[in-house]
């Protein structure tokens, strides 16, 4: 709920900004939550920017080890859904082959 707070706040540096990147870096499950709510709302055709740079400001703090884990995550939700995406368009037995 707080991450969709943030299309109401003005600007970008913000006391609700700050409250969930201190959180995030003071807890690794806070952070992961953060990370996958700010990447599921970029495609918002409105505020998808403003989160874009949340997501940014969180990236750039959250430290290297962090960071590598999260793109190895989205890499593998990438090929997991092209994945899924071939066997949904490819028919019964031949499924098998594709996975």
């Amino acid at each position: 709920q707080f991450v969709q707070a943030l299309k109401y706040e003005t600007y970008l540096d913000n006391s609700l900004v700050r409250f969930l990147l201190a959180r995030a870096l003071g807890n690794i499950r806070i952070a992961h939550y953060l990370y996958w709510l700010l990447k599921d709302t970029l495609h918002d055709t409105k505020h998808g920017i403003r989160y874009e740079h949340i997501l940014g400001a969180f990236l750039s703090i959250c430290g290297k080890s962090l960071r590598e884990d999260l793109e190895r995550q989205s890499r593998l939700v990438q090929i997991l859904g092209m994945v899924a995406e071939k066997v949904k368009q490819t028919s019964g037995s031949a499924r098998q082959m594709v996975l």
